[in-house]
């Protein structure tokens, strides 16, 4: 006879109801593992050095890379390795899609500078000059 645990008041799991997307074909997909670029880590620390609190979605299907956060701020951010060419620096689908959705604040970061000016917007409360490219908007 079983004996009664803790664990059997909690309801079963309904992971089988959830719909998995389809390709063309129709067969069930699972989304495969999303590369990170070189400077992912780098610019991550960088972030946290600042003390900005740091959530890293790059293994969701969101579009971006970050949360970066400072006191009551927050920030989308999306990294690029800055050593590529700009041919291998454009955003994917979901990037551009995510990009274009999204309302609030986000940035695309490139290089430690780049943070750097991005804790600067945060704490600063300004956000008028996240389109385009952040370098050339304040004048670094």
């Amino acid at each position: 006879m079983r004996k009664d645990s803790e664990h059997d008041n909690f309801p079963p799991r309904r992971t089988h109801l959830l719909p998995l997307p389809k390709c063309r074909r129709g067969f069930f997909f699972m989304r495969r593992a999303a590369r990170r670029d070189a400077n992912h880590a780098e610019i991550k620390g960088v972030f946290e050095s600042l003390d900005c609190s740091v959530l890293d979605i790059a293994s969701t299907p969101c579009g971006f890379d970050l949360v970066v956060g400072y006191k009551t701020q927050a920030m989308l951010v999306e990294v690029k390795d800055g050593e590529k060419p700009p041919s291998a620096r454009k955003l994917t689908e979901n990037e551009f899609s995510a990009h274009l959705n999204w309302r609030g604040p986000k940035a695309i970061v490139k290089n430690n500078d780049e943070a750097l000016l991005v804790v600067k917007l945060l704490r600063a409360r300004h956000f008028s000059v996240m389109e385009g490219d952040l370098a050339d908007k304040l004048g670094a």
